[in-house]
């Protein structure tokens, strides 16, 4: 159950019906850390990036399909999932589901430095990139940047 709240917080997808604000984008990133190091040893170990996942293989196939993981996501924040599924499924051709192969290369897009071991530097750094790419997904749109 642990991981199942931890991904939601994770994506920063909630049932509420009012658009969610995330900034300032470093201390969203920072909690997301510290709810998603299970084991508390100061890094996300590849071990606990597929805790995260595992609540939304529904059918333990050992892969999350679109449907699997969009069907826990409600609106506000549906497209701004929807963006979120699609960074997931990084292993080329994008196929639809998550799986060891896209939790290795996600895995090693945080990993900034390639040492194996995603810091907190590290995985806030990722977020905090994740969240100011897809600002107009996820804030609230009376604060939505402008764009010409």
């Amino acid at each position: 159950m642990k991981s199942c709240i931890v991904f939601v917080c994770m994506i920063g997808i909630t049932l509420a019906q009012d658009p969610i604000d995330f900034r300032p984008y470093n201390v969203t990133a920072l909690n997301l850390f510290y709810s998603s190091d299970y084991n508390g040893n100061g890094q996300f170990d590849r071990s606990e990036l597929n805790d995260v996942f595992r609540n939304y293989d529904v059918n333990h196939d050992g892969r999350v399909a679109r449907h699997e993981y969009l069907h826990f996501i409600s609106q506000p924040l549906y497209d701004f999932a929807v963006i979120l599924f699609e960074d997931y499924d990084c292993a080329p051709p994008p196929d639809g589901f998550v799986d060891d192969v896209d939790f290795d290369l996600y895995y090693s897009e945080m990993d900034a430095n390639q040492d194996g071991m995603v810091v907190i530097s590290e995985f806030v750094d990722h977020w905090i990139h994740v969240l100011e790419k897809n600002e107009a997904l996820h804030m609230p749109s009376s604060q939505a940047p402008v764009t010409p």
